[in-house]
């Protein structure tokens, strides 16, 4: 486990939804996000996600991030909407392009 990872405070509330300090910022809360991701708390991914992005609106990855969530979650138009943030912050991100082109197949969008 990285060191970021061992500072971050979720922890597992009683109804068993994560819980998160609401003193993470930046580069932690995003952090945390990708840990929900990885854990498959996709859902707690999207929020953290948001979070980054609303503090952060030019952050590197997460928009490309929170689009992976959301196509886990089949929120295919949120997804778009963010993968084609993802692009207009970066438009020399292949990633940004390949994912929505995955998105607009998964809607079988092909114009």
């Amino acid at each position: 486990m990285s060191d970021a990872e061992q500072h971050l405070f979720i922890d597992s509330s009683a109804a068993g939804s994560p819980t998160l300090s609401a003193d993470l910022k930046g580069d932690e809360l995003y952090d945390a996000a990708k840990a929900a991701f990885e854990r498959g708390n996709f859902q707690t991914s999207i929020e953290l996600m948001k979070k980054v992005v609303a503090d952060e609106p030019k952050h590197k990855t997460a928009w490309m991030d929170l689009g992976r969530a959301y196509m886990v979650l089949r929120q295919t138009d949120n997804a778009i909407d963010a993968f084609k943030k993802q692009a207009e912050l970066d438009p020399y991100d292949e990633y940004a392009y390949d994912s929505l082109g995955w998105a607009y197949t998964t809607q079988r969008k092909y114009d």
